[in-house]
């Protein structure tokens, strides 16, 4: 099993048979040609803390795999590349890797901003299997897509419902969409918590935060909840406090609160929020299930719900032996649950890789629509017409500070 090694040396290497140990070997002349397969990771710079736990669990399967002889007696070779928490050096390492290497499927990507440009943003074909974009307000990066054929991409994030329609029939993801979370958690408000009442609070000027209160309103008015007020704060968080002080304002107070925020502010939020005053249920998608929350969830913190793909904490004798040979390979327990969507991404291409009836992109990529029951670690999915995974999902209550499992949701496709 690989031993943990530092980013920064896994970032400019090839991860097949020992060739980035230090001294490490390589293959010889007679040894089967190995199957290419691209992480696109930033394993620096900001995103390290989601996706360095991201690949090792990508490349925890790719190990399992290739311990047990490979894909039809030939082993998988992961390509990481590194954009140092930039979509530009990201795009620009993608399309290097493509050029020097025989990639079959791209692997990564636990971020929207760097899998795809946003709606409003021009996309160019371009040389070399890339996709360019246009202006934009937010700078966006890769999508590789391939030149005629097209190289198919497995996502660990990128959650946004839209991405699929704007990639193409060769865009999967293995995280259910913020669609599915929002369906979610409003199903679990309203049936065990006895919500009719809402407020959305929200950061205005980011694509996700905006998507994600929308997402919101539109679900919990189709479910005949009642959207009450929404209060909207600018990037910064220097309104919040206003935004809060509106929605005390509320006569009657609502039943609970919905926030779209990013994940670096979930802590401050939490702790503005709690400090006002506001004392209801909080609710929201996944965005809640970060580490920054755990510094400010002391007293009043045990009231917030959010529905994720899946927990470490939840039951699973898949996921318990997950947990087990994580932990042996890297020394510690996965410390993020993206260490188990990187592990159960490598594992849904390595299934269409031995499905696929040709190892060459388009063939791999029929495979990878076709996988209607995939066991994942969250239990069977399927992925839907658009490429997103339909299947369980998990919501999660904090106590003591810390997310805990409570039930899961079966979410249907669409």
């Amino acid at each position: 099993m690989r031993p943990a090694r530092s980013l920064a040396f896994l970032a400019a290497c090839s991860l097949f048979a020992g060739a980035c140990s230090p001294g490490g070997g390589g293959t010889s002349s007679s040894d089967p040609p190995p199957i290419e397969v691209l992480a696109a990771f930033n394993l620096t710079g900001g995103m390290d803390w989601i996706d360095g736990p991201a690949l090792n669990g990508y490349l925890l399967a790719a190990d399992e795999v290739n311990a047990a002889g490979g894909i039809g007696g030939r082993p998988i070779d992961v390509i990481v590349v590194d954009g140092g928490s930039n979509e530009h050096i990201l795009a620009r390492r993608v399309g290097e890797a493509l050029a020097d290497h025989d990639i079959l499927v791209i692997g990564g990507l636990t971020d929207g901003i760097y899998a795809l440009a946003p709606r409003r943003g021009a996309v160019h074909p371009a040389a070399g299997g890339l996709v360019s974009f246009g202006p934009s307000s937010i700078a966006l990066a890769v999508a590789p897509v391939g030149t005629d054929a097209g190289v198919p991409v497995v996502a660990i994030g990128s959650s946004l419902p839209d991405l699929p329609a704007l990639t193409g029939d060769r865009f999967f993801g293995i995280a259910a969409g913020t669609h599915h979370k929002v369906s979610a958690i409003a199903a679990y408000a309203m049936g065990e918590l006895g919500a009719r009442r809402a407020v959305v609070l929200g950061q205005e000027d980011h694509d996700f935060t905006v998507e994600l209160a929308h997402l919101f309103g539109e679900e919990w008015h189709r479910r005949d909840g009642e959207v009450v007020f929404e209060a909207r704060y600018s990037p910064g968080l220097v309104d919040l406090p206003d935004a809060i002080a509106q929605v005390l304002a509320i006569d009657p107070q609502p039943d609970v609160v919905f926030v779209a925020g990013l994940p670096n502010d979930a802590g401050i939020i939490l702790d503005e929020v709690r400090r006002a005053g506001l004392g209801q249920p909080l609710l929201s998608a996944d965005w809640y299930a970060s580490p920054f929350i755990a510094p400010y969830t002391g007293e009043g913190g045990d009231d917030l719900y959010f529905a994720v793909d899946l927990t470490l904490d939840q039951p699973g004798d898949a996921l318990a032996r997950f947990e087990h040979s994580y932990e042996a390979a890297y020394g510690e327990p996965p410390p993020y649950v993206f260490a188990a969507l990187g592990y159960d991404a490598m594992r849904l291409i390595t299934s269409a890789l031995a499905d696929a009836a040709e190892l060459e992109p388009e063939s791999v990529a029929v495979a990878l629509a076709a996988q209607d029951s995939f066991p994942s670690l969250r239990g069977t999915i399927s992925l839907e017409r658009r490429g997103r995974p339909t299947g369980p999902l998990a919501i999660l209550r904090t106590e003591d500070g810390q997310p805990r499992y409570v039930t899961g949701v079966e979410v249907a496709g669409g």
